[in-house]
């Protein structure tokens, strides 16, 4: 699935309930950072002469990219704090959770793609795909991709109605997807 946002769907599901585990942020950057190779190949190097799905596809360089992820992120994490805790996910930041978070998207990407691509060697050195399909598993695989975005949908409703309670939950989901301004600054009041 090159260059698509279909990686994030699985990723958002993992994130959210590894969230007290991982680095919600590093894992879905690691889901979808593989495909720089594919992109580097389709958009500026026209005559590459490796595979599209390379070294970064594989468990292997998967582990280096995101060591060299949770490097880049660890830093600049502080900075994605105030967001995280407006959508009520906020995290403590630690450089192993965020090697955790890079390492499950990273390897979520690698065993989403490995079924659907012949130039994709998970095991390299080993020259082997035992993870490739031979049947037409793209259109069951892009539809398992678009389900997990309602699942994760659904399992941060629940995670609001965990923190937030059910009716503060709902109002809050009212209010930042409808934009309404109905529900600002009024007491919630509970029946006796």
């Amino acid at each position: 699935m090159p260059l698509t946002p279909f990686h994030l769907g699985p990723a958002l599901v993992l994130a959210l309930v590894l969230l007290w585990f991982m680095d919600l942020p590093a894992l879905l950057l690691g889901s979808i950072v593989p495909d720089i190779e594919a992109a580097a190949a389709m958009m500026w190097f026209p005559n590459w002469p490796f595979p599209m799905h390379g070294f970064l596809h594989s468990f292997v360089g998967g582990t280096l990219l995101s060591l060299v992820l949770a490097v880049v992120i660890f830093p600049i994490r502080k900075h994605l704090e105030i967001p995280l805790r407006f959508l009520k996910l906020d995290q403590k930041r630690s450089f192993p959770r965020i090697f955790a978070g890079a390492l499950i998207g990273v390897y979520s990407h690698i065993l989403l793609d490995a079924p659907l691509y012949a130039d994709i060697k998970p095991f390299w050195p080993l020259g082997l795909n035992p993870l490739l399909s031979e049947g037409s598993v793209r259109g069951l695989m892009y539809g398992f991709c678009e389900i997990s975005f309602v699942v994760a949908f659904v399992i941060y409703g629940i995670i609001l109605c965990l923190k937030l309670g059910i009716l503060r939950a709902r109002l809050f989901l009212f209010h930042n997807l409808c934009g309404s301004s109905v529900v600002e600054s009024q007491p919630i009041s509970r029946k006796k």
